[in-house]
């Protein structure tokens, strides 16, 4: 009797098994238990290996974008060559998201005033009309590069505070006004503050874009030196002998200041990283 239950207990269990794995298998009935245990384990591998490519490749766009290896920056502004002004600026990184900018420029050519008008104006330096001149000078300025959150330098958005000085010296011309004319040289000196907003892109192949508009202010400082004057004998309100006159060639200096508290600046930069 004791053989009989000891059979009919291991007849159940197998009984009990086979249905379970029947069970089992019906969701898949070409795969067994540990093929489909199996089978999720790779698919999990998969997903994590999909996800971990998909992070790398959001890292390296995002390197692209916001590029932090490259520590240094030539740059040039081509439209101010054609206004008379070499120029070159240098870019370094010093944090994460700062950098430090100079720049010095040649100065060749520059808009002087070269005659002075007959009617009276209510507005001071407005009564001028201005040529282009031949100097000879130069300008430096330096400031950091603030990038802004989300942004490291040297790629992206950013502010720019600067401080520039600036001095050039006119060849000897003609200058023009009602009643004579005089030989004069101008010398100037400049001193200001500019503060700018811009976007700096650095492309796969290092070539750099800097796109920058700001405000400013600055103080002009004039040297004026008269070495010839001629003026004509006055006939009356509207007119003046110009058959009669006296020359003057003793040589006079005169000065000047004028403070500019606005000055707008915009500009595009072409340079090389590395």
């Amino acid at each position: 009797m004791r053989n009989l239950f000891i059979v009919f207990v291991l007849i159940s269990s197998i009984l009990s098994l086979n249905l379970y794995g029947q069970a089992a298998d019906s969701l898949n009935p070409k795969k067994n238990f540990s093929q489909r245990v199996k089978d999720k384990h790779k698919r999990n591998l998969e997903l994590y290996k999909a996800k971990k490519l998909k992070k790398k490749q959001l890292d390296i766009k995002r390197h692209q974008v916001h590029d932090t290896t490259r520590l240094n920056i030539i740059k040039i502004e081509p439209f101010l060559y054609v206004v008379g002004v070499i120029n070159a600026s240098y870019e370094r990184k010093i944090g994460r998201a700062i950098s430090l900018e100079s720049r010095i420029d040649y100065i060749y050519k520059e808009l002087l005033p070269s005659s002075l008008s007959c009617d009276e104006l209510l507005v001071p330096f407005l009564d001028a009309n201005y040529s282009i001149m031949p100097v000879k000078g130069f300008s430096v300025s330096i400031g950091p590069k603030l990038f802004l959150k989300g942004h490291k330098a040297m790629s992206g958005i950013y502010i720019q505070p600067l401080l520039m000085y600036k001095n050039y010296i006119s060849n000897k011309y003609v200058f023009s006004r009602c009643g004579g004319q005089d030989e004069i040289q101008k010398k100037i000196s400049i001193v200001g503050f500019k503060f700018l907003m811009g976007r700096q892109i650095i492309k796969k192949n290092n070539i750099t874009v800097d796109l920058y508009i700001g405000l400013g202010a600055r103080i002009k400082y004039y040297t004026t030196i008269t070495s010839y004057s001629i003026s004509y004998v006055f006939l009356d309100e509207y007119y003046y002998d110009y058959d009669n006159f006296t020359e003057d060639f003793t040589v006079r200096t005169a000065y000047d200041r004028v403070f500019q508290p606005f000055t707008f600046h915009i500009g595009i930069k072409i340079g090389f990283a590395f």
